[in-house]
């Protein structure tokens, strides 16, 4: 309870916003969650759910990366590619951080369960990981056939994909109004 309202803290801090990760740091460093594999493990699927659920600011997902990036080495070394993909496949943004930042990788047996698994599907992670899966199926003939059967899934990637992707959200305008806060330009 305390770890989450902590984190909470954080996310929801509008300044001063290295002193409060220094803050939420030292929180971490005294509850010895570094240490402890299934501690990191609890937070870590604390914040998959806060992800998913809580109010996004603007510096939301900047933030939720300060965290996992403090955790970088602790999840490298404890977690497997396979277990990290299960903790956090719950949430494509943060698969994506975890990628670019090669704190995991998709292999084939991760490429095979995104686009076999109709809850994959329904989500649309296939098209949403595209080049990360095509790099990996077109290593294997059956995988890549089933990728390239995948409905949505293109030879061409649409303009403006990698920076929309990032992004998460809807692109419309009056959308933007709403994620930012805008209050004046939405009336």
């Amino acid at each position: 309870k305390t770890i989450q309202s902590t984190i909470l803290e954080f996310l929801d801090g509008e300044e001063n916003l290295e002193e409060n990760f220094q803050n939420l740091q030292a929180f971490f460093d005294e509850q010895q969650i570094h240490e402890n594999k299934y501690e990191l493990k609890l937070v870590l699927y604390l914040i998959v759910k806060v992800s998913n659920n809580h109010h996004r600011c603007v510096n939301f997902f900047h933030k939720i990366e300060q965290i996992l990036n403090y955790f970088k080495d602790d999840i490298t070394n404890y977690f497997t590619n396979h277990e990290i993909f299960n903790i956090f496949k719950g949430n494509k943004r943060i698969l994506l951080y975890l990628l670019e930042n090669n704190i995991m990788t998709i292999d084939e047996h991760i490429a095979e369960i995104i686009i076999t698994t109709t809850k994959f599907l329904d989500f649309k992670y296939p098209q949403y990981f595209q080049p990360e899966l095509k790099t990996v199926t077109d290593k294997n003939e059956q995988l890549s056939q089933k990728f390239n059967s995948i409905e949505g899934i293109k030879n061409e990637l649409p303009d403006q994909f990698y920076e929309f992707r990032k992004t998460t959200e809807n692109s419309e305008y009056i959308c933007q109004l709403i994620q930012n806060d805008s209050i004046k330009e939405f009336i």
